[in-house]
């Protein structure tokens, strides 16, 4: 059995102001926006001496949108 976590983010760096950033400023400028997550759940068998995929389910952690 394979499990692994997936997540996409949509990451837009912000451009330095003209002025420069202001004094408290500190750490990365930007936004960071989720747009996926989730999980594959994988059963695997071996057959022949190679790993077959014999189910693959993916869940999805955030609401989707139609």
């Amino acid at each position: 059995m394979v499990d692994a976590q997936f997540m996409v983010f949509n990451i837009l760096g912000a451009e330095k102001p003209n002025t420069g950033w202001p004094k408290d400023t500190h750490g990365a400028q930007g936004t960071i926006i989720p747009t996926e997550s989730g999980y594959y759940r994988q059963n695997l068998v071996r057959g022949n001496g190679t790993w077959l995929i014999e189910l693959l389910r993916i869940t999805q952690n955030l609401p989707l949108a139609f």
